[in-house]
């Protein structure tokens, strides 16, 4: 008596649902329960009297309507009954994300008024102060976008292809002192002429009574990153959904490093007039471009209107790494100017374009919740991690290290130096969009 009035029961509510969610749809016909021991089947009716099993893990929903088409895959759990997997899907999301920091070395210092010329800016004096440079600088989130869409190839929603895209809007680094807001105002280097032990030294840029000046420090990176990928079911029933990707992965990664000063004599201790202006321009300049193959998976988990959404991916491949450095140094007066093609950490030992390849690992990682609107179109908050194994910045080609008795033809250290050093990159951050499937 009791197992029939449960069934009794079961019925009811599996009615209730029928007349709640699906109440006069067009296309849709009932499906009958068959209870067979503790586990519960749902079987569709079709007009020809065929029978399609819908298998279902029994969470407290009843179900009690199926779309009138047989399932290639197993149909999904909306907000009011089951839904077939669309035939073509899509996500548009905007992202707050933060980059690798800067790791800049001393490029900036001061002195407070008082100190000897010859010690000014100097990084082995303790009262030298370091203006910029000498730790690492966060950069703030910047705002960008990422659009993927795809489509399956078969009726049976098995095999599909898509694509995605992503801009990172430009960060920037922007720096600049000038002698009315310190008096001592140098560039900092480490001199190794020949003949001599390494020496912490500077150029001067403003000092009392000596010369005015002004120092500026612009950066920039760009990002973006582009996907093509066929997706392939591995895993799939009413609840849970798991897929496979692999295919094809190009970023490109931009970045630039601009060290600019003036500096204007306003002494007759110095050799050349008052009025004699020095203008000095470091250029370092990086481009990162990785092209291989991805794999991966893709993973649903639904929970009635959530659906909690997760991502693995890898890239491995080659990575294009160039540099490009570029210096100048203007002496000009009221009479006469001189250009010479080096500034001050850009020289003719390290200046020119350097060009390598290198074998990149590009793992990836994201997690998204999706809240369903309505049948087809969902809201998401999510978070994702791409890093990329080897990667050049220009702050870290940069050499410190100077002969300044530089001679033609070259003798003694040849310092600065280029030398490729790169170092792991990441981008990580919030999402947020909508997600839609037709």
């Amino acid at each position: 008596m009791r197992n029939f009035c449960f069934r009794v029961l079961k019925y009811t509510t599996a009615c209730c649902a029928l007349v709640i969610c699906h109440m006069g749809t067009a296309g849709e016909v009932p499906v009958a329960i068959d209870q067979t021991g503790v586990s519960t089947r749902y079987v569709q009716a079709s007009a020809d009297d065929r029978s399609i099993d819908v298998p279902f893990q029994h969470d407290g929903q009843i179900v009690a309507w199926a779309p009138e088409t047989a399932f290639g895959a197993h149909p999904r759990l909306s907000c009011c009954g089951v839904l077939a997997r669309p035939p073509s899907w899509g996500q548009l999301d905007f992202l707050l994300w933060w980059r690798s920091p800067y790791h800049l070395p001393p490029l900036v210092t001061s002195s407070p008024v008082g100190t000897p010329v010859d010690q000014a800016g100097q990084l082995n004096q303790p009262t030298t102060t370091r203006l910029l440079g000498g730790h690492s600088l966060a950069n703030g989130p910047n705002a960008g976008g990422r659009i993927d869409f795809g489509y399956w190839l078969d009726t049976h929603q098995q095999l599909g292809i898509g694509g995605s895209f992503l801009a990172l809007g430009q960060s920037h680094l922007e720096f600049a002192t000038d002698s009315s807001t310190h008096a001592i105002l140098t560039r900092p280097f480490n001199n190794v002429s020949a003949g001599q032990a390494p020496l912490a030294d500077a150029l001067l840029i403003a000092f009392p009574d000596e010369s005015t000046g002004r120092v500026d420090v612009r950066g920039s990176s760009r990002l973006m990153v582009a996907e093509g990928y066929l997706r392939q079911s591995w895993y799939d029933d009413v609840v849970t959904n798991i897929d496979l990707v692999a295919g094809y992965q190009f970023s490109r990664i931009d970045e630039s490093l601009l060290i600019t000063s003036q500096s204007t004599i306003s002494s007759t201790s110095n050799l050349r007039p008052p009025g004699t202006t020095l203008d000095v321009r470091d250029s370092f300049v990086t481009r990162n471009e990785f092209h291989g193959g991805l794999i991966g998976f893709l993973t649903d988990w639904r929970f009635h209107c959530l659906t909690v959404t997760g991502s693995v991916k890898v890239g491995l491949g080659n990575m294009r790494q160039r540099a490009a450095i570029s210096g100048q140094t203007v002496i000009g007066d009221s009479v006469t100017s001189f250009t010479d093609p080096q500034g001050l950490l850009a020289r003719n030992t390290n200046h020119g374009s350097h060009q390598r390849n290198v074998f990149t690992v590009v793992p990836q990682f994201g997690l998204r919740s999706a809240y369903a609107v309505s049948d087809g179109f969902d809201v998401t908050l999510g978070y994702s991690l791409i890093l990329w194994s080897h990667v050049l910045q220009p702050a870290n080609q940069i050499d410190s290290d100077l002969a300044v008795n530089l001679s033609d033809p070259l003798s003694g250290a040849s310092r600065p130096e280029f030398t490729f050093k790169s170092n792991d990159y990441w981008v990580q951050g919030m999402t947020l969009g909508v997600r839609w499937s037709y």
